[in-house]
């Protein structure tokens, strides 16, 4: 076993180990995502120490073979948790339980290879090799992976995050060490490439979470500012006040109105989140920023009138919304002049409209 694998694997954990503390003292990871991150971390660096430590059992001594035997079991066991572990770092599944019972089946019969031999085999010479039914363990591998890369394509869309070409290059980084790995197998770059893909992760969930407002999943104040400073074609802006607002939270508590929020947020989403990108940038003020289908800007404020009318019937305390527009143009005014025009038009809705019932 050459220096430069031993390096390669060391560096692999050592780069793991730093991760899980970073994790560990995070102020703004969530429960949950630090418990989800801590087990990618520690689950790429007990495969990898297990891949290092079967080649050093390759051709061992006679009476070390149920321990390389055993070492194989925990590598292939827990490979495919890795992809897995990255589709629920990016999205809550509804279907936990199965997920987890295929690992579970995949573990047991990984385990009960390590005394059959159908997977892989560890023969009398304490020599390890695939066996004919290999391919249970790539499929479940190839699946965690495409797994976890419809998972970030959902969460993409759903927290709105034009992370994108992000995803592609990482996406195409595993690729591309993995293939190296598969036609120079003697340079073992694997972990190391599944080390530097769980860094790259974390600074992937770090950027969405930084622009994505914790209440009602929609793009935050800071995210608003940046993509309205970006727009350069026509679009049309939208802003929408919760009306009598603090009489919700005064009457009715915070948590309630936390419930408001977040149930006219998922409104918001629903009208407008397939034309632009839609906004919390306030206490109770939403925004939407549409880049397509402009001229079904009332179309779709009727639409939104009709779902929250829907949303109060089963609610009768969810209070209305008031909403303004404008269609911009950056080669005839400013965006600051646009946001102006649509607040103002927000309020003259408010204003005129205090006894409407839909």
């Amino acid at each position: 076993m050459s220096r430069y694998y031993t390096a390669i694997i060391f560096m692999s954990v050592f780069s793991m180990v730093v991760m899980g503390m970073c994790v560990l003292t995070s102020n703004t990871l969530a429960r949950d995502k630090k418990k989800l991150f801590f087990i990618l971390y520690a689950t790429i660096a007990l495969a990898s120490l297990c891949e290092w430590l079967g080649l050093w059992l390759q051709n061992a001594d006679i009476r070390l073979r149920w321990l390389h035997i055993a070492v194989k079991a925990v590598e292939l066991s827990v490979a495919p948790l890795i992809g897995v572990t990255v589709g629920l770092i990016v999205r809550q599944p509804k279907r936990w339980k199965l997920l987890r019972a295929l690992l579970i089946l995949h573990a047991l019969l990984e385990c009960a290879s390590g005394v059959f031999g159908f997977i892989y085999r560890v023969d009398g010479q304490n020599l390890y090799s695939h066996a004919d039914f290999y391919w249970i363990y790539v499929c479940a591998y190839v699946f965690s992976g495409i797994y976890a890369m419809a998972a970030t394509l959902s969460t993409l869309k759903k927290y709105q995050y034009s992370g994108l070409p992000f995803l592609i290059l990482m996406v195409g980084y595993v690729v591309a060490g993995l293939t190296v790995q598969f036609f120079e197998n003697s340079l073992h770059l694997d972990w190391l490439t599944l080390s530097v893909t769980g860094i790259l992760l974390y600074i992937f969930n770090s950027e969405m979470v930084q622009q994505t407002d914790a209440l009602t999943q929609l793009i935050n104040r800071r995210g608003y500012e940046t993509i309205l400073g970006r727009v350069q074609g026509r679009v049309a802006i939208l802003f929408f006040d919760v009306d009598k607002f603090k009489e919700v939270n005064d009457n009715y508590g915070h948590v309630y109105g936390d419930h408001c929020l977040k149930t006219i947020g998922e409104c918001i989403w629903d009208v407008y989140g397939r034309w632009g990108k839609c906004f919390r940038i306030g206490g109770d003020e939403f925004c939407v920023v549409l880049e397509r289908n402009l001229e079904g800007v009332e179309e779709m404020n009727t639409a939104l009138f009709r779902r929250l009318g829907d949303e109060r019937a089963r609610d009768g305390h969810l209070p209305f919304v008031s909403v303004g527009y404008v269609h911009y143009d950056p080669s005839n005014c400013s965006v600051r002049d646009a946001v102006k025009e649509a607040d103002a038009m927000m309020y003259e809705y408010k204003a005129r409209n205090r006894n409407r019932s839909g």
